[in-house]
């Protein structure tokens, strides 16, 4: 391994704050010749190919929920979506994409929806993507029930109305 040291024989150049992380990485980073080739032929350095979506699985109002001193009345009465609860949300939509939503599995709908930023799912245009699926039940009776009908029913909608 070779250790080369750069210095800024520039008289003119701005001097190099020597607290500055940014700089202080880009001038000490190190290329190995593995990345340089991939560099070279064009490759994707960063990219999760194929994207991991994880479905989340809890009973009705049981999703979990992070809130603060002030924040808390708020996340009480409007709870945050989750992956189920927008599938739900999905499924009801009178258009073309909620009746094919009803046709599917829960664990299908990766398959053809992506989970947006706004927590939403939207038709996919690429749908390759991967399952996981985080079950928050704790340690309830129903825990197991839950986990068996996720695969084994379509059609899944919610008992709330309202």
């Amino acid at each position: 391994m070779a250790v080369f040291r750069v210095e800024n024989t520039n008289v003119n150049a701005p001097p190099v704050n020597k607290n500055d992380e940014i700089t202080l990485y880009q001038i000490g980073r190190y290329i190995s010749s593995n990345e340089a080739a991939w560099r070279i032929f064009g490759f994707p350095i960063h990219e999760r190919d194929p994207a991991v979506v994880q479905l989340a699985i809890h009973l009705e109002n049981g999703q979990r929920v992070f809130f603060t001193n002030e924040t808390a009345i708020d996340r009480a009465i409007n709870p945050p979506k989750t992956t189920l609860t927008a599938f739900f949300e999905l499924c009801n939509r009178a258009d073309d994409f909620g009746a094919f939503a009803r046709t599917l599995l829960y664990s299908q709908v990766p398959r053809y929806f992506t989970w947006t930023q706004t927590k939403t799912w939207m038709p996919a245009s690429k749908a390759h993507q991967l399952l996981h699926v985080s079950i928050y039940l704790n340690q309830t009776p129903w825990g197991d029930y839950l986990q068996s009908i996720q695969d084994t029913r379509s059609a899944l909608s919610s008992t709330v109305v309202g």
